[in-house]
């Protein structure tokens, strides 16, 4: 699961969600939430398969792919963090 997208392909299969829902659900002891990607068609069905899993909630956006139609030198983008950086996606990490 460590290559560069994996989540993110993970995150489109409703099966690879409830599975690994599942798989936290057996070592976690307290609630846990699953991250799911928007970069689907359809969330509630992903969203459905994290509950039977065993997710006690959902985030229902992370970084979002490929933002068409954004002028980067004609939007204004707010400087965000440290040294007021801008970026299209969102903070993810450290």
């Amino acid at each position: 699961m460590g290559e560069r997208g994996m989540g993110l392909a993970c995150g489109q299969d409703p099966v690879m969600v409830m599975n690994i829902c599942r798989w936290v659900r057996q070592t976690a002891k307290i609630p846990f939430f699953a991250k799911l990607t928007p970069n689907v068609t359809n969330i509630v069905d992903i969203a459905k398969a994290a509950h039977e899993g065993g997710a006690d909630g959902v985030t229902a956006t992370n970084t979002v792919s490929g933002m068409m139609g954004l002028k980067a030198d004609s939007t204004p983008w707010p400087g965000i963090g440290k040294g007021k950086r801008t970026t299209y996606g969102g903070v993810s990490g450290k």
